[in-house]
C-alpha cells in the first residue's frame, strides 16, 4: 500500500488550488464579463489555501487518532 506524507498531500492541494484559480482567471478574462480585482483574488486565494491546509491537518490528526 502506497501512503503519502502530509507534506505531499498538502503540496497536492496547493497545486489543485492553483490550477483552479488560474483556470477561473482564464475563463473570467476570456469572457470579459467579470472584472476581478487583484487584491480580492489574492485574498481569496490565501483564505482558500489556509482553509485547505487547516482541513488537511485536522484530517491527518483524526486519522492518527483512529489508528491508535
Amino acid at each position: 500500500m502506497i501512503t503519502k506524507s502530509v507534506k505531499d498531500i498538502i503540496y497536492d492541494r496547493i497545486i489543485q488550488l492553483t490550477i483552479g484559480v488560474v483556470g477561473g482567471l482564464v475563463v473570467a478574462f476570456s469572457t470579459d464579463a467579470v472584472r476581478i480585482h487583484y487584491i480580492k483574488l489574492v485574498t481569496l486565494f490565501l483564505v482558500a489555501l489556509v482553509a485547505i491546509l487547516f482541513l488537511e491537518l485536522r484530517r491527518q490528526q483524526f486519522l492518527r487518532r483512529e489508528r491508535k
